[in-house]
């Protein structure tokens, strides 16, 4: 994993990085759920979707595998900056990527495997959101297709009130730089399960000297592992299991989950939609 984490640096301006080289910068140390989703992809005979694929964190492993994988995520700048990685990388499979909504998206042909990493499914903020997209997962799901997601636990210090900004994480680099972020919980809503999180990230150089700051709006649902059960059979899956963490533990058995990982399963023998789903073209 660490070449694709130093091909991140390659083209950097340190002192003005682009919104894709921000994302970079502030997750590159997360790599606990790498091998799972790999391993999950391994598993797979037939093609494989990744929803909100960004930079390539999770692509590129995949592809490094040798495993034939598609890609859509709705910003231009982070597909480029996975393009350009996997040209470097000269992965030994090639992506087929998308810029496209996740509700909205139409790739005219179905997986085996659709996955939705790190938190993306609970951007999506409100029930007709979350319909819209689950009946396009199905859509888009063969027969007896994988859906695999994974979302923060329901409990998550991110939901925790504050007033003033909370260190998160920082990030050393192999050039001596180094980042710190902070997250202050802005406006949590209860009645639409809903919280605005704001993040700040502070990058110094090797002399320790802050060289650069930006801000970033977050905004997420936050839902009990019942509702998301509820939705998902609502719109025509089966629960095969519900993991706690990236080892593969079953949720209840986690005393205090950070992460909830859905394996979710198209249920063909299910009325799928409480409404007529409309042709595609």
């Amino acid at each position: 994993m660490k070449k694709y984490k130093q091909i991140c640096f390659d083209s950097i301006d340190w002192h003005n990085p682009n919104q894709a080289q921000h994302y970079d910068l502030e997750h590159y140390a997360k790599n606990n759920d790498l091998s799972f989703w790999v391993k999950i992809a391994k598993k797979v005979r037939g093609s494989i979707l990744e929803i909100g694929c960004g930079t390539g964190r999770v692509t590129l492993p995949i592809l490094e595998n040798g495993i034939n994988i598609y890609g859509i995520d709705k910003s231009l700048v982070m597909i480029e900056e996975l393009i350009k990685k996997t040209k470097i990388a000269k992965t030994k499979a090639t992506p087929h990527l998308f810029v496209d909504d996740m509700k909205t998206f139409d790739l005219k042909r179905h997986f085996s495997l659709i996955i939705c990493p790190f938190n993306t499914f609970l951007t999506l903020l409100s029930n007709d959101e979350r319909q819209a997209f689950l009946t396009n997962v199905y859509y888009h799901l063969k027969k007896g297709g994988l859906f695999v997601f994974d979302v923060l636990d329901s409990n998550t210090n991110y939901l925790v009130p504050t007033k003033k900004w909370r260190l998160e994480k920082i990030n050393k680099y192999p050039n001596g730089y180094l980042s710190k972020r902070y997250f202050l919980n802005k406006n949590k809503n209860m009645k639409t399960k809903t919280i605005n999180i704001k993040f700040k990230t502070e990058l110094f150089n090797d002399k320790g000297k802050l060289i650069n700051r930006w801000f970033f709006n977050y905004f997420s649902a936050f839902l009990k592992t019942r509702e998301i059960i509820i939705l998902l059979e609502k719109y025509g899956f089966s629960i095969e299991t519900i993991y706690g963490d990236y080892k593969g533990t079953k949720l209840q058995h986690v005393k205090i989950p950070e992460n909830r990982i859905f394996i979710a399963r198209k249920d063909c023998y299910k009325n799928a939609f409480s409404f007529q789903h409309e042709p595609r073209n």
